[in-house]
């Protein structure tokens, strides 16, 4: 099938299937403006002027004699296509010109927009995920894997703001010593609980929640109860600082004697660190 550029009348031999894939539309190689080769379309090539008059013909007849050429060769001439078929023009077939139609290139500034709206994506992420991590970098640096990326994360937001890392913790690190508890000398219906506290790790520690546990000697639960750093630790003591390490903290306190026991000398204990 044959079709023909509506602007310089330049013909084309096409191939259907290329036809039918760019929905007709195609782009002359020529003189490139574009149209729809199915409205321009021929099974033979196309005439891209009107036939020759009866005098032209006589005329071209009496050429031919002068020539030597014969009137059928010199009408088929004036006969033939103005302009080249697409073999003479370009290399490729024209389905490399439909598929400019079928998948325009994009322009340069909506690439660029496209590229700017996924870098602010990709940055209002990251700035929610750092947000996340300040908020919870208390429980995010008890992990001993993360807490090195937390302490990066406090180094980059002092520069705008105070970011305080919370210590670490090893409870394990804690040794108990010096356990006892025992009826108090000076009160009645009192015990004088006394525990010491010994921070084994290479580093400071939060004070921790102390767990008193009393039973009598059968096993039967009598009460307990559990106690903050700041009922335990005298009022001088900065808890923020928390435990040094290689250090004691001594603990004695005064505890009512649960109204269970009826004899406190019949009570055993346990302790337990949170």
């Amino acid at each position: 099938m044959y079709t023909q550029c509506p602007l310089c009348n330049t013909q084309y031999l096409i191939i259907a299937a290329e036809l039918k894939a760019a929905l007709g539309k195609v782009r002359c190689a020529h003189c490139d403006s574009a149209f729809n080769a199915l409205s321009r379309l021929s099974d033979t090539p196309l005439e891209t002027a009107a036939a020759p008059s009866a005098s032209l013909l006589a005329a071209d007849s009496m050429a031919g004699d002068e020539t030597g050429a014969s009137p059928a060769a010199v009408i088929s001439a004036s006969m033939a296509p103005t302009g080249p078929m697409i073999s003479d023009l370009i290399d490729t077939p024209p389905r490399i010109m439909m598929e400019e139609f079928a998948c325009p290139r994009r322009r340069p500034y909506r690439a660029l927009g496209t590229a700017l709206w996924s870098m602010g994506i990709v940055f209002l992420l990251a700035l929610l995920l750092a947000q996340y991590a300040y908020a919870t970098r208390d429980n995010l640096a008890r992990s001993p894997a993360l807490r090195p990326l937390v302490e990066q994360l406090c180094t980059l937001v002092e520069m705008f703001a105070h970011c305080a890392m919370p210590l670490r913790r090893n409870l394990t690190q804690i040794e108990l010593q010096g356990q006892y508890v025992r009826p108090h000398p000076h009160f009645q219906n009192t015990l004088l609980v006394s525990v010491t506290l010994l921070n084994k790790a290479p580093f400071a520690q939060p004070y921790p929640a102390l767990e008193l546990t009393l039973a009598d000697f059968n096993g039967a639960l009598v009460g307990h109860r559990r106690f903050q750093p700041a009922d335990y630790l005298l009022p001088d003591v900065d808890i923020g600082r928390g435990m040094a390490p290689q250090t004691v903290t001594t603990v004695r306190l005064d505890m009512v004697t649960p109204s269970a026991s009826a004899n406190p000398d019949l009570i055993s204990w346990s302790f337990a660190l949170f």
